[in-house]
């Protein structure tokens, strides 16, 4: 995760989402560049979404 063009504040976020992963939500740095996340967000239980990630949401978010 070394990356001296990344601002100080996203190395740091991007520590926390891999260490401490929110439920039902899966985050990874790009490894092409770190400023684009691969971004899996599962849908609830007993509802139209439920089932894999990728019937729900699947797609890349960038920090700036």
């Amino acid at each position: 995760m070394a990356n001296s063009n990344l601002p100080r504040r996203i190395i740091k976020e991007t520590q926390r989402l891999l260490s401490e992963p929110a439920p039902g939500i899966s985050a990874s740095p790009s490894e092409e560049n770190m400023r684009y996340f691969n971004v899996m967000i599962l849908g609830p239980s007993q509802s139209p979404y439920e089932g894999p990630a990728t019937e729900m949401f699947e797609g890349r978010s960038q920090l700036c």
